[in-house]
């Protein structure tokens, strides 16, 4: 499936590839076994993986560094959801804090005209949209410091009506928007923190890097990793 083509739902999808699928970017092997998801890491993807499934919450931050793995461990939580789940993922930018509802431009260019008279409107039609089949769409929210606030705040009712699992990736909790902000404060979302990888989980992903390119080959063994050599 091509970026933004129907999912044969009748919505369409951003950046719409099936994740885990074998050959796709985010292709894995099952619980990250070789796939460079760190034993620490599934423990992250686990919790990440049992607030998608709880009935009860609407949807996790997940928060860490960039290049911590937070995405890796969202995309392996999602392959476990199954076949069935929908991924809808939206992204800030800064055109679009300049745009009301920018973040959400391709989802309400499926909507009709009268669907966007009113927020009541709106908010009903993209819940048809997002949530047609009584099973929610998750929805990665990327860069929540470039969310205009009219997104937002419709992405937190959505949420909180539970027409939508929300996941959203942060380096810190203050840079959700005002009302994802206080969605969190209510216990809504979930917090899940992904730490940088140490010398132990640098070492596993190697092997595990390693392990896939030459599967007929033992991996090298490295007792002592390289260091910087003081001038």
């Amino acid at each position: 499936m091509g970026e933004n083509e129907p999912n044969g739902d009748g919505l369409k999808m951003e950046y719409s590839s099936p994740i885990g699928e074998n050959g796709t970017r985010n292709s894995r092997l099952p619980n990250g076994v070789g796939t460079g998801v760190t034993p620490k890491l599934n423990r992250v993807v686990q919790q990440i993986h049992a607030t998608l499934v709880n009935n009860e919450t609407s949807g996790v931050v997940i928060v860490g560094p960039s290049g911590s793995g937070r995405r890796s461990a969202f995309d392996e939580a999602f392959t476990r959801l199954g076949g069935g789940a929908r991924l809808v993922k939206l992204n800030g930018s800064s055109f679009g804090t300049q745009v009301p509802r920018g973040v959400l431009s391709f989802l309400l260019a499926q909507l009709e005209p009268e669907q966007s008279a009113t927020r009541h409107t709106l908010i009903h039609g993209l819940a048809d949209l997002l949530c047609h089949d009584g099973n929610p769409s998750v929805v990665l929210l990327g860069r929540a410091d470039l969310v205009d606030e009219e997104s937002a705040s419709l992405i937190a009712q959505l949420a909180s009506m539970r027409k939508i699992k929300l996941a959203v990736h942060c380096a810190q909790i203050r840079e959700l928007p005002r009302d994802l902000l206080a969605l969190y404060r209510s216990g809504q979302l979930g917090h899940v923190t992904v730490r940088r990888m140490d010398v132990t989980d640098a070492r596993y992903v190697l092997t595990g890097a390693w392990a896939q390119e030459f599967p007929h080959l033992p991996p090298p063994h490295c007792t002592t990793w390289p260091t910087a050599t003081a001038r």
